[in-house]
């Protein structure tokens, strides 16, 4: 398949096709093109930032269980991973936005207990605990 002047096939392109998937669903254009890219990222090799924009991609085309099963994969990925706290991070952020606090606070949680030093983490918990009236 060509979208925007690359191959997005199932070895070239995948970037390219990750961030117009993000771009299209976004801007609600093009959802055709989000429902045919994410069938065929499903079987991307494991990396954190494609695991975001898979999880996001998922959610915004309504299924949650698939988008969050993908933020899900993040934790599987070794910790050594780069920038893996500030991903995990973004698909907290990204819970929050639309008021999905409860999965917010189980992304957090677990990211917490993997990364405890990452101070972005306990501020995303916080804000999380925040909105759903807990204290202390």
């Amino acid at each position: 398949m060509k979208i925007g002047g690359s191959y997005a096939g199932p070895c070239r392109g995948r970037k390219k096709v990750a961030v117009l998937l993000h771009r299209s669903i976004r801007t609600s254009t093009g959802l055709f093109l989000g429902r045919l890219s994410v069938e065929g990222l499903e079987g991307a090799p494991p990396n954190g930032r494609w695991n975001l924009s898979l999880g996001t991609a998922e959610y915004q085309l309504g299924h949650s269980a698939k988008g969050w099963n993908s933020f899900m994969k993040l934790f599987s990925l070794p910790g050594d991973t780069k920038d893996l706290p500030v991903i995990i991070d973004k698909a907290g952020d990204f819970l929050i936005q639309p008021g999905r606090y409860e999965d917010g606070m189980a992304l957090y949680r677990r990211a917490v207990s993997r990364f405890p030093g990452a101070t972005v983490l306990h501020q995303g918990l916080g804000c999380c605990a925040g909105h759903q009236g807990l204290q202390g």
